[in-house]
């Protein structure tokens, strides 16, 4: 049997092409348990192979039922290979029909409201003992495919060059509002689940503090629609009374 390129060889004897598997430290073996491919051409689509086997020239190749290897989970009309050659094959395969794009759902098209651009105005609760900060900010809001929203936010100020990305969606297999933020303050990434009640989404995650000596607490952010051009923010720690402290509050309105 001669060889051929892409794991087929062209067997002088019985004078069919066979499909088989290179493993690259022999000669050509044919895959286990698997039905013969084979197709014997015509006398004028036979060439004279680089050994000085007989090749041919053109390869027409049949799409069998399916794999005969308990290992290989193929089900359709298929054949794999993953060694091209340059011979000319016929072959199709077929994607599954029953693989359909998922779609958005309405709690995805409720984030849609946030869409755009804002400016927002800002309340920094730096702790006892010091006065509250305030600062501007701007904000970009945009889709990512109907299933989530990203949000840019940079500070105005100079002196409080903070930035952050926070993204929500809708995971419908839990049933809950999804997000993460991250900033250029620290490397923590934040994970949120959460709920829609009317124009409030609330979003909460337990986590290290990253301003306190690792302690375990619970963090919740709180986003309300006003209206289509307005809505209220804030960032929260629950104590350790239950009771639950803002480190941020704000408001922005939309840029038109």
């Amino acid at each position: 049997m001669a060889r051929g390129l892409g794991g087929k060889a062209w067997n002088r004897q019985q004078r069919t092409f066979v499909l088989g598997r290179n493993s690259g430290k022999g000669p050509l073996h044919r895959i286990a348990n698997l039905e013969t491919y084979a197709t014997t051409p015509s006398a004028g689509e036979i060439g004279l192979g680089p050994m000085g086997g007989f090749f041919p020239k053109k390869i027409t190749i049949p799409v069998f039922n399916r794999f005969r290897h308990p290992s290989i989970g193929c089900k359709a009309n298929q054949i794999h290979d993953h060694h091209p050659t340059t011979m000319s094959t016929t072959a199709t395969e077929s994607c599954p029909t029953s693989m359909q794009r998922p779609t958005p759902v309405a709690e995805h098209a409720w984030l849609d409201q946030l869409v755009g651009n804002w400016e927002s105005e800002v309340v920094l609760n730096c702790g006892p003992g010091s006065p509250p900060m305030k600062n501007n900010g701007s904000e970009t809001v945009t889709s990512l495919g109907g299933f989530w929203i990203v949000s840019e936010v940079a500070s105005l100020n100079p002196q409080i060059p903070y930035k952050h990305i926070f993204t929500v969606g809708y995971d419908p297999t839990l049933g809950k509002y999804v997000g993460s933020r991250v900033d250029n303050m620290n490397g923590k990434l934040w994970t949120y689940e959460g709920t829609v009640t009317g124009d409030t989404l609330t979003l909460e995650c337990e986590t290290t503090c990253p301003m306190g000596s690792g302690e375990v607490r619970r963090f919740r952010e709180v986003l309300r629609l006003v209206d289509a051009d307005h809505k209220t923010f804030s960032t929260s720690m629950q104590m350790d009374d239950g009771s639950w402290s803002d480190c941020v509050t704000g408001s922005a309105r939309r840029v038109k």
